[in-house]
């Protein structure tokens, strides 16, 4: 799948040596994404879209992360057709990722 992911950043605060920031992103299909071809069957996925929105903690003396909270949300319509049939399958997808830093 070719998904076109678009990324903001905002830098919300400095306090010590951690930077936060809010990070939020759009996903799409690619325009003119090729379908995908598996067992005889083509795959197509136009419509998928969804966001992704992060809180972001940075160690800004190693620029390396210390925590990063994420949810990430993609829905759409999968169009599945083969010889003899056609049909549109519901997808979502959702997702959460936790990220803390070992001492």
């Amino acid at each position: 799948m070719l998904l076109a992911i678009t990324t903001n950043y905002h830098l919300d605060r400095i306090s010590g040596n951690n930077a936060s920031i809010t990070v939020e992103s759009s996903i799409k299909a690619v325009e003119n994404a090729p379908p995908i071809k598996s067992a005889g069957a083509i795959v197509t996925y136009d419509n998928l879209m969804g966001m992704s929105k992060s809180s972001l903690v940075i160690d800004i003396r190693t620029g390396l992360v210390f925590k990063d909270e994420a949810q990430i949300r993609i829905s759409g319509n999968l169009g599945v057709s083969a010889p003899g049939f056609s049909m549109q399958i519901p997808m979502n997808i959702n997702g959460e990722t936790k990220v803390t830093h070992l001492q």
